[in-house]
């Protein structure tokens, strides 16, 4: 069963959604769906993965089991690599909310950083906090972002805070009765959806959510009557099945406005709900931010999600894009990766064909430390493979062409002016089926496409890539603060 598949299924069976443990307080199927969707997307990205792709030993990516199963050893690392990294550790510990100045909006990124002229940036909030930062304290997960020394903007660091909420709610005792209803609960989805849909040990996953829940629902009024926040913007929180979902529904609980941003594509992100859902008026629509916050007008109409769309823009660094807007001289071939070793390296020497006097450069996924290992071990000589942590900004504004599968740097190229050239597969048409891109199936079309379009068909003008990313962000933010009444 695909995501497709799981949402008509999910039509038939709307009273999931009336599910309840706590005393009726807290719903099952909000989290269940979220990371019974989440599983399902990693389950058909690595089918394709291992079957079009034709994988090579050494490839980087997991299957969905794979990535689930080894959660536990992946905590374990977590906390090798804070120990391993004292400068990190100190920071964290030093720099935690504790210490923040009360300000009215807070924003909550656990998303990678960049490294851009010799600092280390968010690209989806730091021009939220340069727009207002008397207004705004950022606060991150610093084992996700690295929490290096040279950081672009002030920031408290919630892994302390984090840490002693996932200790204290393994303390926290749910009742039996509780425990039977999610037992129940978990049968049911069984019966409806099969074993195969749901994710290995979902039963826990559900009981680990309501500890969190309640150990929550005990600390949030402390800390909102301790710092005034009105406005807080969690990356990630319509996806979310964890304590970023728990957050916003107690959030709502005590008047805080709670907005997500979109990263990335967005439009099937297993946000997708039944449309009689949606119309069922403010029906548990509080495990959902009160906004969703897109890149552009473009997305309004795309994303189905609960939550109220406003469209606020993307800012990028020292006006790259403007920069490259106006740019006629583009020197690069961008390429990026696919993630398979075979796929990247034959994707390369055909551009190279094609292109011997530009320059051709691999961009791995940021992630991506073992293809880095693979490419060195088999070094190139007509094309360059840039490290994983380089920024894709030092690559897009230079970039004639722009290659790749399934990234989300695809659409950023299109604010860059460049309409890319997509592997086509199941996935890659899924993702961006509302997009006119060119598409090639294999490495004789891409040659004959490289060959035949114009410059002419790949550039787009000014118009339409501000509707897909808008650049006037720092405006947008500005009217939405006011919006908000917080400024």
């Amino acid at each position: 069963m695909d995501v497709r598949e799981f949402i008509e299924k999910e039509r038939e069976h709307l009273y999931l959604w009336d599910f309840t443990v706590c005393d009726g307080k807290l719903h099952l199927w909000p989290f269940a769906r979220n990371y019974i969707v989440y599983y399902l997307h990693r389950k058909s990205l690595s089918k394709i993965m291992s079957t079009s792709f034709a994988q090579k030993p050494g490839s980087s990516f997991v299957t969905a089991k794979q990535f689930l199963r080894d959660a536990p050893r992946r905590q374990g690392s977590v906390i090798c690599r804070y120990w391993r990294n004292k400068g990190s550790l100190h920071r964290i510990l030093l720099n935690n909310p504790s210490f923040a100045p009360p300000r009215p909006i807070a924003i909550l990124n656990d998303y990678r950083l960049e490294f851009y002229d010799g600092k280390w940036y968010s690209r989806l909030f730091d021009w939220m906090y340069y727009t207002r930062p008397e207004l705004v304290n950022v606060l991150e997960y610093g084992i996700a972002t690295g929490s290096p020394k040279n950081r672009q903007i002030p920031v408290f660091y919630v892994d302390l805070w984090l840490a002693l909420v996932k200790l204290g709610a393994r303390f926290i005792r749910i009742s039996t009765s509780d425990r039977n209803k999610i037992e129940s609960f978990v049968k049911i989805l069984e019966d409806i959806f099969g074993n195969e849909t749901l994710p290995n040990k979902i039963n826990d996953k559900l009981l680990e959510v309501v500890r969190m829940y309640l150990f929550l629902q005990r600390k949030i009024p402390e800390f909102i009557k301790k710092f005034p926040v009105r406005l807080i913007i969690v990356h990630g929180a319509t996806r979310s099945f964890d304590w970023k979902m728990a957050l916003v529904k107690i959030c709502h609980n005590y008047g805080v406005i709670t907005a997500d941003y979109q990263h990335g594509i967005s439009v099937n992100i297993g946000c997708d709900f039944p449309s009689n859902f949606l119309k069922r008026g403010g029906l548990k629509l509080e495990y959902y931010p009160d906004y969703y916050l897109t890149l552009g007008s473009f997305w309004l109409d795309k994303i189905a999600v609960p939550s109220e769309k406003y469209s606020i823009g993307l800012e990028y660094p020292d006006h790259l894009r403007e920069k490259s807007l106006e740019n006629s001289f583009r020197p690069l071939i961008l390429i990026i990766s696919t993630l398979d070793y075979g796929v990247d390296r034959s994707i390369c020497e055909t551009v190279a064909r094609v292109f011997p006097d530009k320059e051709c450069v691999l961009k791995l996924h940021p992630n991506d430390m073992v293809g880095l290992k693979l490419w060195q071990n088999n070094p190139p000589t007509r094309w360059k493979v840039v490290h994983p942590k380089t920024s894709i900004y030092t690559l897009l504004p230079r970039a004639h062409r722009v290659i790749g599968h399934t990234s989300t740097a695809l659409v950023e190229s299109l604010a860059f002016g460049i309409r890319p050239l997509v592997y086509s597969s199941p996935i890659s048409r899924e993702l961006f089926r509302n997009f006119s891109f060119e598409w090639f199936e294999n490495m004789e079309e891409l040659q004959a496409k490289l060959l035949r379009i114009s410059d002419r068909s790949v550039f787009l003008d000014k118009e339409e890539t501000e509707e897909i990313i808008a650049s006037d962000a720092r405006k947008r933010f500005q009217n939405f603060v006011y919006k908000m009444q917080i400024a």
